[in-house]
């Protein structure tokens, strides 16, 4: 009787388990959530302050696109946000984005257009884009974009 109790205990466990599992999704986002941070640019990151933000429609228009310039004085550069995401490697290469490397978990190239380095990141259903004005490597913009990330999320 003890061990039909025990038995009965680990098997009732071990259901619930397995149902958190299944409908808690192991504690990870759902891709189809909603960014948890408001589209909005920051006016500064680190040393860094905007000169304004401009606001467009996506050109698929479906979204919104957020860009602004920053500087500290010495380096500047061009961040852009748009929501919701394209596929990335599409938006870089229609948009005129060429030789196209991964640096960390950013997709990095060249405009052609004006010769910038670029770098640009999907997270949470949001592009986000550095372009270097001041002859920065991707290993920086890539680091930028951390940076414009960690910043955004944490202004409300």
């Amino acid at each position: 009787m003890k061990i039909t109790g025990i038995v009965a205990a680990v098997v009732l466990l071990v259901i619930a388990g397995w149902l958190g599992m299944v409908l808690g999704g192991l504690g990870k986002p759902s891709a189809d959530a909603s960014p948890a941070w408001a589209l909005k640019l920051p006016t500064q990151i680190g040393s860094f302050a905007n000169d304004g933000v401009k606001e467009s429609a996506a050109p698929s228009g479906a979204g919104t696109i957020l860009r602004s310039n920053y500087s500290d004085g010495n380096s500047q550069f061009m961040l852009l946000l748009q929501r919701p995401a394209p596929e990335l490697n599409s938006y870089l290469t229609s948009s005129g984005i060429t030789n196209i490397t991964s640096v960390h978990d950013a997709s990095c190239g060249i405009y052609d257009k004006e010769q910038m380095p670029v770098c640009a990141r999907v997270i949470e259903k949001t592009v986000i884009m550095v372009m270097g004005f001041s002859g920065q490597n991707n290993e920086t913009l890539a680091d930028l974009i951390e940076s414009a990330y960690n910043t955004v999320k944490k202004q409300q």
